[in-house]
């Protein structure tokens, strides 16, 4: 399920990579708040349905290579903001 009103919500940086990676061919397979294993009930979570097209450097969000079968392959997290965008 994708919720939209959680899109807009994202910051400056999450939106960069979403909106990157949108205009590249992948799409958004799910958008939620809660995320899956996030402490905070208010994170922000959108899953990728294909695996990042490209690499981003942006300051205050990191990324980590999950690389777990049950989970996803890589991500990238804005603590500051409670928000992640993740990729299959």
């Amino acid at each position: 399920m994708i919720n939209s009103s959680l899109i807009g919500r994202l910051s400056e940086g999450m939106k960069h990579i979403l909106q990157s990676e949108l205009e590249s061919g992948n799409e958004i397979k799910e958008a939620s708040l809660g995320g899956f294993s996030k402490a905070s009930d208010d994170h922000i979570f959108v899953f990728m349905k294909y695996p990042f097209k490209h690499q981003y450097n942006i300051s205050r969000i990191r990324f980590r290579e999950i690389d777990d079968h049950h989970y996803w392959k890589a991500e990238y997290d804005d603590d500051i903001n409670h928000q992640t965008i993740a990729c299959n």
